[in-house]
């Protein structure tokens, strides 16, 4: 959303956003940053998505899969 401004321009079109966050990639100051200017312009911020998350399974759960 940072790189691209124009979002914040298009948010209050709709009736809310959900900000999508890579994992190990956006810091958490970034997002806050986000979140905050998204408010500040008047769009009610529904949630995150936390993407790109890699969780690998136990070897002994993945053996009785």
């Amino acid at each position: 959303m940072l790189a691209a401004p124009e979002s914040v321009d298009l948010a209050p079109l709709v009736d809310g956003v959900v900000l999508v966050i890579r994992s190990g990639s956006t810091k958490r100051p970034v997002a806050l940053r986000a979140a905050e200017m998204l408010r500040k312009s008047g769009v009610r911020v529904l949630g995150t998505v936390l993407n790109r998350r890699l969780l690998e399974i136990p070897d002994f759960i993945y053996r009785r899969i």
